[in-house]
């Protein structure tokens, strides 16, 4: 079909993938005795890089701000708590520093002051991919529509809303005819720049980009190096799943003896993440190790997650070994 086709198209690597944004930031200058909670989120993002503004400034120490995991302010992101300093500290992101990636869709920012003295303050930019999961949904739903939107359209909606499927909805409905016009516009223009370096109208780019042979599908999430043979899923090079791993009984009844690709997605002290897409689902895999206290073993787990099964069907066994 249609839709299929356009879901394997493949287009040259130029110029950076459509990205969500989002933004906190506190008063400049910011106020003695400051408490302030901030969250961002992107929902269905597989990751957040965050980005301080260079002229972030607070007094060191005592003014400070935390990226913790969620509003329970219990745990943390980073190696490092409380970030503070006057400009040209660690601040992740700024200033030629690389941003805090984490492997979540949302985070919360904390940010606390005394009564003593103020400065600039900060400000935090979350840069997210585009859920992969909801660009689909977006597009086979407006399939069925009277006028349905293009693949590019979803993205474009999705990339104004945040990653947010509802608003998105809602906006391509709004600002379908715009969206599409400016895709077509896009388009044209490619087109004649392609043609005016002499590449021709069905060339792919111009010669250096060609040199390059790296290819995306259409949505941005898989990469493809036809010179080294190299596949990359957001980032990542696709590698075998480790035989610790496709060794399991669990793993073998999930894939039928097949053996697919994975790419790393993070690896803890006693956690290793990764994610598989085989056939039309995606799938994430941890592997944790055995944690032993005083010879004794806590806990072993092998967990297999099937993205859009009911929760119902991902609790645990009943005679599972508890964490």
């Amino acid at each position: 079909s249609g839709g299929v086709a356009e879901y394997a198209r493949w287009v040259t690597v130029s110029g950076r993938p459509l990205t969500c944004e989002s933004h906190v930031e506190s008063e400049h200058p910011y106020r003695e005795g400051t408490d302030l909670h901030l969250s961002l989120s992107s929902p269905g993002a597989s990751h957040l890089a965050l980005y301080f503004d260079s002229r972030t400034a607070t007094e060191k120490e005592n003014h400070y701000v935390t990226v913790f995991k969620d509003n329970s302010c219990q745990e943390f992101w980073g190696s490092v708590e409380r970030l503070s300093g006057p400009v040209g500290s660690a601040w992740p992101g700024a200033n030629g520093r690389p941003p805090l990636v984490i492997p979540a869709d949302h985070c919360h920012v904390f940010f606390h002051s005394d009564a003593t003295h103020t400065d600039w303050g900060f400000k935090l930019t979350a840069i997210a991919p585009l859920c992969d999961a909801a660009v689909q949904q977006l597009h086979e739903e407006s399939s069925k529509w009277e006028q349905p939107a293009s693949l590019g359209a979803c993205q474009r909606a999705l990339v104004h809303c945040n990653n947010r499927v509802e608003e998105a909805r809602a906006y391509l409905r709004e600002h379908l005819q715009r969206l599409l016009e400016e895709e077509r516009q896009e388009e044209a223009n490619e087109k004649a720049g392609r043609e005016a370096r002499g590449g021709g109208a069905d060339s792919g780019g111009d010669e250096k980009e060609l040199k390059r042979g790296l290819y995306r599908n259409a949505l941005g999430n898989v990469q493809v190096n036809v010179q080294t043979g190299e596949v990359y899923l957001r980032d990542r090079m696709l590698m075998p799943v480790p035989s610790d791993i496709s060794g399991l009984a669990d793993f073998k009844e999930v894939f039928a003896g097949e053996s697919p690709y994975c790419a790393a997605v993070e690896s803890k002290e006693h956690r290793r993440t990764i994610q598989i897409l085989h056939e039309q689902f995606s799938y994430e895999i941890c592997a944790w190790k055995p944690v032993f206290v005083a010879d004794k073993t806590i806990t072993y787990a092998e967990d297999l997650i099937k993205t859009n099964i009911s929760e119902a069907d991902a609790q645990p066994p009943a005679d599972a070994p508890a964490a």
